[in-house]
C-alpha cells in the first residue's frame, strides 16, 4: 500500500513538472507563436499513453470557443496571488491547442494539437494518446 505521504510527494512533483512545462511553453509562445490561442498544458509522467478521458469537458469547450467563435474569460480578483496582468482575455479567430509533453530524462520535445484534431481522434473511439499519435496530429512539434 502506498503511503499518503508518497501520494502527496508524487502530486507535488507532478505539479512542479506541469508548472515548469507551462513556463517553457510561455517562453516558446512569446518567441515563436504567430497567432492568438487558448491553450492547455498536459504532461505525461511515467505512462506511455495519456488517458484523454482525464481532460475535463469544460477545457474542450473553452478551447473550441477560441477556435470556432470567440472566447472571453474574466481573470478572478480573488484567486490572484500576484499582480494581475489584466481583468480578462478575449480571443476570436484564434486557435484552441492542447500541448502535451512526455516527462522523461533529457526530453525537451512537446506537441501542440488542435482541439478539433483531438476531438476527431476521440470520436473514432481513441481515448489513449501515444507519443506517436501526438507526432502524427501535431501542428507544432517543438524540440
Amino acid at each position: 500500500m502506498v503511503s499518503e505521504e508518497t501520494k502527496t510527494e508524487r502530486k507535488q512533483k507532478r505539479n512542479r513538472s506541469e508548472q515548469n512545462f507551462c513556463t517553457e511553453l510561455q517562453k516558446w509562445m512569446r518567441s515563436c507563436l504567430e497567432c492568438s490561442c487558448a491553450w492547455e498544458a498536459k504532461i505525461v509522467v511515467g505512462e506511455l499513453k495519456y488517458n484523454l478521458r482525464l481532460i475535463p469537458y469544460h477545457q474542450f469547450t473553452s478551447l473550441r470557443r477560441a477556435s470556432k467563435g470567440s472566447f472571453c474569460y474574466k481573470i478572478s480578483d480573488a484567486e490572484c496571488y500576484t499582480q494581475k496582468p489584466c481583468d480578462g482575455v478575449f480571443i476570436t479567430k484564434g486557435k484552441g491547442i492542447f500541448f502535451f509533453k512526455w516527462i522523461r530524462r533529457n526530453n525537451k520535445r512537446f506537441y501542440g494539437i488542435t482541439v478539433e484534431c483531438l476531438e476527431n481522434f476521440m470520436s473514432n473511439g481513441n481515448f489513449k494518446l501515444s507519443e506517436d499519435n501526438a507526432i502524427e496530429m501535431a501542428i507544432y512539434v517543438v524540440n
